[in-house]
């Protein structure tokens, strides 16, 4: 049923990796597979990152290797961006950052938040996305493939408790 379905399929087909027959998962071969580095690149709120969480629990499930060689990466678009008068414009990752850079700044400019993937400019995507030496990229790794697997159980499982149960222990500063 998974591979049956069209994106599932689309990645697979993607990667080059073939499908073990008895097991149902991708068989990791360095050799046969297509790209080094897989990126996910999701909006920076929420929904963003429980797509992201999605994607991770899938290539986890898939083809757990890709996981445990590091080929799995994860891009963090700006959260806010500073345009001047000329046009040109200045992104930051982190509010911190930006509080910093406004504290140098001496030009005038206007702050926006940023929207979203599907909102960027080519210019930005290229920045954001592409450019090795300015997009933020952190690749997915892992000692302990056990406790990995156990807090993709909380985040992605079915049972809701433990999930509840770690949301309020760990963001409880939000309910203020």
């Amino acid at each position: 049923k998974v591979y049956g379905n069209a994106e599932i399929s689309n990645i697979t087909k993607a990667l080059g990796l073939d499908i073990d027959k008895v097991t149902g998962k991708l068989i990791y071969n360095e050799k046969k597979l297509r790209y080094n580095k897989i990126v996910i690149a999701t909006d920076e709120d929420t929904d963003g990152y429980a797509i992201a969480t999605l994607l991770i629990t899938v290539f986890n499930w898939l083809c757990p290797e890709l996981i445990e060689n590091g080929n799995i990466y994860r891009v963090h678009g700006a959260l806010f961006k500073a345009t001047f008068s000329d046009k040109s414009y200045q992104l930051f990752q982190t509010l911190a950052e930006y509080e910093a850079w406004k504290k140098k700044n001496k030009k005038p400019f206007t702050l926006s938040r940023a929207k979203g993937l599907g909102e960027l400019t080519k210019e930005e995507t290229y920045e954001q996305l592409v450019n090795p030496s300015t997009r933020n990229l952190h690749q997915l790794v892992s000692d302990d493939m056990k406790e990995f697997n156990e807090y993709l159980e909380i985040f992605e499982g079915n049972d809701v408790a433990p999930r509840r149960d770690y949301l309020e222990e760990h963001f409880n500063d939000y309910d203020e």
